[in-house]
């Protein structure tokens, strides 16, 4: 889906201060004379928080930016991977943005991804070839129904029903870990029910670290979502969520942790 043009420049003035006719060319691959007739629509139907400002527009007095140029806006844009200055209203110079990994979330065979991706919009069966991290677990092929794919962190993951166990239950496999993958042109289970990949939610009664300062516990509760001693997370994410802020231990039968760190160059 292409950008806005009137959006980016609604973004830009907002979250710049101004726009040029040159930005809009510069961002959007436009001529001269195209970007000045968008500048002069994105005046007329945003006259209500825009201005004229010599040969530019930029916020009136006191506007409030629509949702879509708001910093929360800014945020989403940002964590979906959208930096490009016709999202963002703001170019490379101005916001570097830098994304860091520590994972290779690809599976190890071409093709294992499209096996997955048409599976989903096509409602069929796959089988594919997995391993986990249980210790002294094997490859084993397994039968599924792949739903969604979901991101935790920066870990890729596919939500599928496991057409092997008794009722079909959700299940989630790390992408990077299905070693192959190929279409069961088998029916499903006779009274199969087919499952939503959304998941529930758990409310947790949660403390913070008495060994916080007030100014971290104030930050972290809004960081984490802490409300009057309560927080809520999706059902499939809880065992993460623990693992990730509490004291909970890894699973008894999981191989952790995945490294050892030998020496430090």
């Amino acid at each position: 889906m292409k950008p806005d043009p009137s959006e980016f420049i609604v973004k830009r003035a907002f979250r710049r201060g101004f726009v040029t006719r040159a930005d809009v060319v510069r961002a959007l691959g436009v001529s001269t004379a195209t970007a000045t007739r968008l500048l002069a629509q994105a005046e007329s139907s945003n006259a209500n928080i825009l201005e004229r400002d010599g040969h530019g527009l930029k916020p009136c007095p006191l506007a409030v930016p629509p949702a879509y140029a708001s910093e929360d806006a800014l945020l989403v844009e940002l964590d979906t991977g959208r930096h490009d200055p016709a999202r963002t209203g703001l170019f490379d110079s101005e916001l570097p943005v830098i994304y860091v990994s520590w994972t290779n979330s690809m599976p190890p065979k071409p093709g294992i991804l499209s096996q997955i991706t048409n599976s989903i919009r096509e409602d069929r069966l796959l089988r594919i070839v997995y391993v986990g991290l249980r210790a002294g677990e094997k490859l084993k092929e397994r039968r599924i129904l792949p739903l969604a794919l979901e991101r935790m962190n920066d870990q890729w993951r596919v939500i599928a029903q496991d057409i092997e166990k008794a009722g079909a239950p959700l299940r989630v496999f790390v992408l990077s870990r299905i070693l192959d993958a190929h279409q069961d042109r088998g029916p499903k289970p006779r009274g199969f029910v087919h499952q939503g990949h959304t998941d529930s939610a758990t409310e947790l009664d949660v403390a913070l670290n008495p060994k916080l300062t007030s100014h971290q516990k104030d930050v972290l509760a809004r960081e984490l979502r802490v409300q009057k001693g309560k927080v809520r997370v999706a059902t499939r994410s809880l065992h993460e969520f623990e693992r990730r802020f509490t004291e909970k231990p890894a699973n008894p039968d999981a191989v952790w942790p995945p490294l050892m760190i030998k020496a430090v160059k």
